[in-house]
């Protein structure tokens, strides 16, 4: 048996890129393979500061038994052979390594543990110390990234086998369709990680000639930006609505610190969505200069969005070159790199 332990994130738990679907996928396909294991996202906003620090401190309690409780309860059910796939680890606040920690020390002869680690170098490191990253990884039989830019990083840290895979998205959710171009140009800003607010609300406050679409649950850059009438902003949508919102823009726009492989990239080069993006990171490992145009300057955005409102042809052969990839990112192909590796262990 392999067990999937995720979090059942409220914001992304019916996105068709996330983890928790691509668990729920692989268990749908192959039910006497996989036992899902979902923890829930328990978190919630309170305009009181004081009952918000309260509620914070009872909720990691309640999360730290609650894993104790996963934790054995998979020592008691798992067999020799086994395995143990932990999907957010190393993600603040999520303690996927007290499971990695107690199976190693009880189970560790008869059950692997792996993890997929999802945060970008830069967000490592200003988060952990190399020293409890070490600790948190020596529980672990394999780690699994999405960038190469992150195995590169963590191979300069811990000496445990680690493999990059692509990010999936769910292509029969992400459906391509055909599209017309507009006289104006659709700009889609999706995703929370790694952003530059500051370079982005300054382009677009400087590059009107465009409509813009912005989904994210950030209320400051909501505010700073729905004023303008050339900007449409989303702050809480269904999947369907988004998928809706996606299809009708030609173009993402990315203003990133650091990126590793993300649902926001995957989706986007499902629907044929051309992206112009920070050249940062582990972002050639999805994409390249047939299907993207990269920017290393802030003058790198302005010019490139002006090159590509004017060439219409030029926009048509990038989606081409970027549609042509898409299949790359199927679940089932990460689902067959996924247990190539862990079954190389």
């Amino acid at each position: 048996m392999k067990y999937l332990i995720v979090q059942k994130w409220k914001n992304t738990e019916k996105n068709h890129a996330g983890m928790y679907h691509l668990c729920n996928l692989m268990l749908k396909e192959n039910p006497g393979v996989y036992k899902v294991i979902a923890v829930p996202d328990l978190d919630f906003t309170f305009k009181n500061i004081f009952i918000k620090k309260i509620y914070h401190v009872l909720i990691r309690i309640f999360l730290f038994f609650l894993y104790l409780l996963i934790s054995f309860k998979l020592i008691f059910l798992i067999k020799k052979g086994d395995k143990i796939i932990l999907f957010e680890y190393l993600t603040p606040g999520i303690r996927q390594d007290i499971i990695s920690g107690l199976v190693h020390f009880f189970a560790s002869k008869k059950c692997k543990v792996f993890c997929i680690v999802h945060l970008t170098p830069r967000k490592l490191s200003l988060t952990y110390s190399k020293r409890t990253i070490q600790k948190r990884i020596g529980f672990v039989d394999g780690v699994i990234t999405l960038g190469s830019s992150l195995k590169v990083y963590l191979e300069s840290i811990v000496d445990k086998p680690i493999v990059t895979l692509k990010h999936y998205a769910d292509l029969r959710f992400y459906n391509l369709k055909e599209r017309e171009f507009g006289k104006v140009l659709n700009v889609l800003i999706i995703g929370q990680q790694e952003r530059d607010y500051q370079r982005l609300i300054e382009f677009i406050s400087s590059n009107s000639y465009v409509n813009y679409h912005i989904v994210s649950s950030n209320i400051a850059i909501v505010n700073t930006l729905k004023c303008f009438d050339y900007v449409s902003c989303y702050m809480s949508v269904e999947e369907e609505e988004l998928f809706q919102i996606m299809n009708k823009c030609e173009v993402s726009l990315n203003f990133m610190y650091d990126v590793v492989g993300s649902n926001v990239i995957s989706t986007c080069i499902s629907l044929g969505i051309v992206s112009l993006v920070s050249d940062v990171g582990s972002i050639r490992d999805y994409l390249s200069e047939n299907d993207t145009l990269f920017c290393k300057t802030y003058s790198d955005f302005s010019h490139n969005l002006k090159i590509i409102d004017a060439n219409r042809t030029l926009l048509s052969e990038l989606r081409k070159h970027l549609i042509e990839k898409r299949y790359l990112l199927s679940f089932k192909l990460f689902e067959i790199d996924l247990n190539k590796f862990i079954s190389s262990i």
